[in-house]
């Protein structure tokens, strides 16, 4: 009559079936795919911003210690764009100290800026007013001129006589 109830316990279906395996098993292998490509962007974005954030610093410093010092202090971006020189003279010595950006990314200047500021002694003001540099990483083609590129990149700028530094991420 009721042949279902009649079954033993051991012979009813427990677990699961090898083809149900491979299936969990395929999309959690598309799930971790998908946020690989996420992190990885996200840490190109981050290395990208860690090197604007440096330089931003070293450019706040600089002209402190145009003001400290009473010296003029000159930042400039190296050849290749991997690293900032800053300069100073302190009681007649030419003190330097470098910056060098993150493995990976560069500096560079947006066209026709220039790539050296002076702060001027004795309040630390631009010489000859603003610029730009534009961070990107060293794998990315396109230049940071380029507006439609969807690559990680920061812009700092040095704004105004008073060279109030500014970050775009």
């Amino acid at each position: 009559m009721h042949k279902k109830h009649l079954e033993p316990i051991l012979l009813q279906r427990s677990g699961l079936t090898f083809v149900e395996i491979l299936v969990v098993m395929a999309i959690f292998g598309i799930l971790l795919t998908i946020a690989a490509v996420n992190l990885n962007g996200a840490r190109q974005r981050a290395l990208v911003r860690e090197a604007a954030a440096s330089v931003a610093t070293a450019l706040l410093q600089a002209r402190s210690e145009a003001q400290r010092y009473n010296s003029n202090v000159v930042v400039a971006l190296e050849t290749g764009g991997t690293a900032f020189t800053i300069t100073q003279l302190r009681s007649g010595t030419p003190v330097s100290r470098t910056v060098r950006l993150p493995a990976g990314t560069l500096a560079e200047v947006p066209a026709g800026g220039p790539s050296t500021v002076i702060y001027r002694a004795p309040f630390g003001v631009l010489d000859g007013g603003g610029a730009a540099f534009c961070f990107r990483l060293a794998s990315q083609v396109a230049p940071c001129s380029t507006a439609t590129t969807s690559a990680p990149r920061s812009i700092v700028g040095i704004v105004g006589l008073v060279g109030k530094v500014v970050v775009f991420n």
